[in-house]
């Protein structure tokens, strides 16, 4: 009898063991954790042919309209995967200032700037619910900004970015997914196009609403490319 309950006992141990050190499924991520797996995420860094070919990704550039000796900030740079195609678009006289809020972004951003010798791209660490700039460019692109969840929070960070730019300056925002992912991860419950279109009402007039059709992954998110002129 007490051989049995030793046994029972142990087996609840070793139960317990495995509970407490596994990983639960559905954990959300934090914004670092996040972060961390993209930099394993080839799609998240500069050199990736096979984004560089996606029409989403050409309609984006496109969207910029990147010229020589334009001064344009690449707001949540993240690796840089725009960052420093805008920077070859810009030009020598040009310039790209590259920003993002997370210490593992803006570390491959800087190591990258340095390595592969790009004197037009400035990195600028920011908090995330700042723009960071503290004076005008030509035009602003964001894409894939994650902090994008609150429409309050949304409004209060476009009615700050309006104060910096001029009138007539250009913004482009794309989500590659919004709405709310399946998945329960820590990139779920990003604004919605129709959302975002709200947030910046009476500050920027939208040139260009473009919806994508969702993602053969079967995942519940969808994309939009937003074009917005500072009023």
């Amino acid at each position: 009898m007490h051989k049995r309950y030793w046994v029972i006992a142990l087996s609840s141990l070793a139960l317990l063991a495995v509970l407490g050190t596994a990983r639960p499924l559905l954990r959300r991520q934090t914004p670092n954790e996040a972060w961390q797996g993209a930099l394993t995420d080839p799609a998240f860094l500069p050199d990736n042919r096979k984004r560089d070919a996606e029409y989403r990704t050409k309609l984006v550039l496109a969207a910029i309209d990147a010229r020589p000796g334009e001064k344009i900030a690449d707001i949540g740079a993240g690796g840089g995967y725009f960052t420093f195609k805008l920077s070859r678009l810009v030009g020598n006289q040009g310039m790209v200032i590259a920003t993002d809020c997370d210490p593992k972004a803006l570390e491959y951003l800087r190591g990258y700037t340095r390595s592969k010798g790009f004197r037009n791209v400035v990195v600028r660490a920011v908090e995330v619910w700042d723009p960071g700039l503290d004076t005008p460019v030509d035009k602003v692109l964001m894409a894939d900004l994650y902090s994008f969840r609150q429409a309050g929070e949304t409004r209060d960070y476009f009615t700050r970015l309006h104060r910096t730019l001029a009138p007539g300056s250009k913004v482009v925002v794309f989500q590659s997914h919004s709405g709310v992912s399946s998945s329960k991860g820590w990139f779920g419950s990003i604004l919605t196009g129709e959302e975002m279109v709200a947030s910046v009402k009476g500050l920027f007039a939208v040139e260009k609403d473009r919806r994508f059709a969702r993602a053969p992954s079967g995942l519940d998110w969808d994309a939009y490319l937003i074009v917005l002129k500072r009023i």
